[in-house]
């Protein structure tokens, strides 16, 4: 997959202050009650993808970061307001079982994202001079 680059001042991400300093209590209180209803958790990830198209470009075109993370930061941002911060201190306070059921969540949107640009990502290829 191509990588894609933009500037952080263009991530609606950055705008929505998903990288401030925590808010604490309620937003990670709703972070959890957002990553453990994979209804609710769906609809924000829904929301993610049609309304970050910058974001979700620079996060989900770099296969080297973790892209399950970031999806379900994004989500706890768009949704509920929670910073990265939060939604990490959420994620520490879930079973197990509810983060294997936010990853899946996550790695189904993931896959839609690869599918949908698979065009979009696919290097040019490498112009030899001989």
């Amino acid at each position: 997959m191509e990588r894609i680059f933009h500037h952080y001042e263009k991530w609606e991400d950055y705008q929505a202050g998903m990288y401030e300093a925590p808010r604490g209590g309620d937003a990670v209180t709703l972070a959890v009650r957002l990553l453990s209803n994979p209804t609710s958790f769906r609809g924000a990830c829904e929301r993610v993808m049609s309304e970050w198209p910058i974001s979700l470009a620079e996060n989900l075109s770099n296969t080297s970061a973790n892209r399950r993370a970031w999806m379900g930061r994004a989500a706890c941002c768009i949704q509920v307001g929670a910073t990265e911060r939060d939604t990490r201190s959420a994620w520490a306070l879930m079973s197990e079982r509810k983060r294997e059921e936010a990853n899946n969540i996550a790695d189904a949107f993931i896959k839609k994202y690869e599918k949908e640009n698979k065009e979009v990502h696919q290097p040019v290829g490498v112009q030899v001079l001989f």
